[in-house]
């Protein structure tokens, strides 16, 4: 509704993160989570950059809380939405 307030992003996740193994991330990018977008993403602040991002597309469907493991996973909630099922995945 016009003039009501909106969260067309609802960004559920911010992780500060350590480096990547294979540089696919830095020291202190960080990692968010836009369920809005089902988009899961690693930015570069300083840089002003995308590092990485997965899930639009049918892959992800309103998740939640994705972290960086120790190496180079990424664990997420998938709420499943749009298939009707919750699950929870390991991204390498």
């Amino acid at each position: 509704m016009p003039g009501s307030p909106c969260d067309v992003l609802h960004a559920n996740t911010v992780e500060l993160l350590n480096g990547h193994p294979q540089g696919l991330w830095r020291q202190g990018n960080v990692l968010v989570s836009l369920r809005s977008l089902d988009l899961i993403a690693v930015l570069d602040l300083q840089g002003h950059a995308v590092r990485w991002f997965w899930g639009p597309g049918g892959e992800l469907s309103g998740q939640h809380q994705p972290s960086a493991r120790p190496g180079r996973t990424v664990l997420v909630f998938d709420n499943g939405q749009s298939a009707g099922r919750s699950r929870v995945l390991e991204i390498d």
